[in-house]
C-alpha cells in the first residue's frame, strides 16, 4: 500500500495492490486507487511479457526485468503482474517510477528492483 501526499503532507490518493499465489507459476494480482478496483486478474508465468507493441510496455523491456527478478528469487507470475500493475507509472516518470512501483508491489529493497529497472529500461 502506499498514500500519496502532496507538498503542504495533504493526503492526495492511496494505492493499494495484492498479489495472492495460487500455484508456483500462477497467481491473482489486484489493485485499487482511492478504494477503486482498477485491476483484477489471473496471471501466469507464460504471460510474463509484455507485447512490445502495446502502448504501455514502451521504453521497458519487460523480458529482461523478468528475468532479473526471477534471478533475485521473484515468481515468474508476480512479474508478469508487475507488467499490468506498474507500467503506466513507468511510462509516464521515465522509469524513475517503475522503483517505486516495482519495490512496492514485490516488498523487494529498492536496490534490487532498481538495478533490475535500469538493465531493463530501454
Amino acid at each position: 500500500m502506499a498514500v500519496l501526499f502532496d507538498s503542504d503532507f495533504v493526503r492526495t490518493g492511496m494505492i493499494e495492490n495484492q498479489l495472492h499465489s495460487i500455484s508456483d507459476t500462477s497467481g491473482t494480482v489486484q489493485s485499487w486507487v482511492d478504494g477503486e478496483l482498477i485491476y483484477d486478474e489471473t496471471v501466469t508465468a507464460e504471460n510474463a511479457t509484455a507485447d512490445d507493441s502495446d502502448p504501455q510496455a514502451r521504453g521497458m523491456n519487460w523480458g529482461k526485468l523478468n528475468s532479473c527478478l526471477a534471478s533475485a528469487g521473484v515468481p515468474a507470475w508476480v512479474a508478469a503482474g508487475l507488467s499490468n500493475i506498474c507500467a503506466i507509472a513507468c511510462l509516464i516518470t521515465a522509469g524513475a517510477g517503475c522503483v517505486i512501483c516495482i519495490a512496492g508491489v514485490i516488498g523487494f529493497s529498492g536496490g534490487v528492483v532498481y538495478a533490475c529497472v535500469e538493465r531493463a529500461w530501454e
